[in-house]
Formats: C-alpha cells, structure tokens, sequence
C-alpha cells in the first residue's frame, strides 16, 4: 500500500513540476518585459521547491534529512507567499504607486525574511522529525504558531485586496480577478485544512501533500488568465469544470465495470450525460454571451448620451 502511495505521489509531484515550468515558460512568452510576468515565473519557482522539499521531507527515512528538507519546505512556503503578494498587489493591483504601501511593503519583507530565517536555520518552527509507517512526521517547535498566522495573514491580505479593489476594476480585470480568486481561494482553504487545522486541532499529519499539491491550481488559473485574451465569467468556468470532473468519473467507472450489465449501464449514463451536458454547456456560453453584448450596448448607450449632452452645451 506503501508502494501505491509513493507512487501516486511520484507521478503528482513530476506533473506538478512539468505543469509549473510549462506554465513559467508560456506566461514568460506571451511579454518578457512585463515585471507581473516576471513574478510569476519567480512564484511558481518558489511554489515547485515548495512541493518538491515537502515531498522529499515526508518520505526519506533519515531524520535528519527529513528535518533539512521539511525547513526547505517551510523556507518555501514563505518566499512563495512573499512571491504572490508582489505578483497580486504589487503589480497586478498596482499598489505600487501609491506611497502608503510602500510601508506596507516593508513591513511584509521584513516579517518574510524574519520568518524564512526561523524556519530554516533555527529549531523554532521546526524541533524534529518521527520517521512513521506513511513518513516522516513533523514534531513542531513553539514558532510555528507565528508561521501559521504569518501564512494566514499574508493569505487573508491577498484575498480582501483582491476583492475590495474588484468593485473598482474594468470589466477585462474584473474577469482575470475572478480567476485570480478561484484558484487563491482554493489552495488557501486546502492548505488551512490540510497544513494548519488538521496538525495543529486533531494532529493528524499525513494529509499535508494535499494542501502543498493544490498550489498549482492559483497557477493554473492565473497562468490562463494573463496569457489567455478573451475571458469568460467564472460561471462558465465552473460549468466546464464540473462536466469535466463528472465525464471522467463516469469514464473510469465504464473502463472498471466487472460485469457486463454494469458497463452497458455505465456506457448509457455516460451518453446521456454527455448529450445533455453539451447542451447546457451551450447554454452557459449563449447566455455569457448575451450577457457580453448587452454590457457593450449598455456602454454604447452610455457614451451616446454623453456625447449628446456634450453636443447641447456646445
């Protein structure tokens, strides 16, 4: 079972690292002179050793190695959330022009180094390791509270920004935000659960992959956001999502049927499920579309008047 584990653990970890770097490679592509392309490319180098040094922590048998790697880990994690708060708010927010954030900046670089060096080079965050039949389990010093609320904090900041700028962004940003959000707000919910809740209430260590593996999806969602031009709402977006998801469990539950009966039956449900999800798939984008043409006559509509009122007071 062991064997099986490592495995599926093995072929995530080598997608999570070809998907990263493809990622990097076609972000920095689209515009190499755009710094907000740059900080991606830096942030999903910090999110890949951050998955890398937690999948190495959790499955050598020498302890020792296992604590070098987790604090590699955890040295990660923090350069990885100083790496995203550039990338969101300083350059895609545009905070960088406002003189107040510049404190703001500081005060994040400070705590971030301060906290890269506790996790790395002292025993505050990280005491030891117990070597267990799934792997190695941390044993946490009595910094990792200040790691937790850093990591939380830095998260929290990120997501309130993004959606109190929202409201004041131009349709086109407002659509890259919602996708900025989807990806951040899930990783952010599976590292909270699996990385934080699930250690610190019920001491339950084995399930932290989780929480590391979901950082590619914020990558996955942003990367396709900054390269891609025409953006759909996120409701489109779910909708695929969901028929993906649904056409592959069904798929796999025709490959595995054990007797004929169940794949005839599998087969049936998986053709109507498929005949009625292009349908609707059709209808989420006829509707988003509408939705696009009555924002654009909406404008046109809007620029007419002004362009009226203009002309009366000439």
């Amino acid at each position: 079972m062991r064997r099986i584990v490592f495995l599926i653990n093995e072929i995530s970890l080598l997608s999570i690292i070809f998907l990263g770097i493809f990622l990097s490679f076609v972000v920095w592509s689209a515009d190499r002179k755009k710094k907000i392309n740059r900080w991606f490319v830096i942030m999903t180098l910090f999110v890949i050793l951050w998955v890398v040094f937690g999948f190495l922590g959790t499955w050598v048998k020498n302890s020792l190695l296992s604590i070098f790697f987790y604090r590699l880990n955890f040295g990660a994690v923090t350069l990885s959330l100083l790496s995203a708060f550039y990338f969101y708010i300083i350059y895609f927010l545009n905070y960088k022009e406002k003189k107040e954030y510049k404190i703001v900046e500081k005060i994040i670089l400070f705590l971030s180094f301060f906290i890269f060096f506790l996790s790395v080079f002292t025993d505050a965050v990280i005491k030891n390791t117990i070597v267990k039949p799934w792997g190695s389990e941390i044993i946490f010093g009595r910094a990792n509270i200040l790691f937790n609320l850093y990591a939380i904090s830095i998260g929290s900041f990120i997501v309130i920004l993004l959606i109190k700028k929202y409201f004041h962004l131009s349709q086109k940003e407002k659509l890259k935000t919602q996708y900025f959000l989807f990806g951040t707000l899930l990783a952010f919910l599976f590292n909270v659960v699996f990385n934080i809740i699930f250690p610190m209430v019920f001491k339950i260590n084995q399930y932290q992959y989780l929480g590391d593996y979901s950082m590619i999806l914020p990558l996955i969602f942003t990367a396709y956001a900054i390269v891609k031009r025409k953006l759909f709402g996120i409701k489109v977006l779910l909708t695929d999502i969901l028929v993906g998801v649904m056409g592959l469990i069904l798929l796999v539950q025709f490959i595995f049927a054990k007797t004929t009966e169940w794949r005839i039956s599998s087969f049936i449900n998986l053709f109507l499920f498929l005949f009625f999800a292009y349908f609707v798939i059709q209808s989420v984008y006829k509707e988003e579309k509408l939705k696009e043409e009555a924002i654009a006559l909406a404008k046109r509509e809007r620029e007419l008047r002004i362009g009226e009122q203009r002309l009366r007071h000439a």
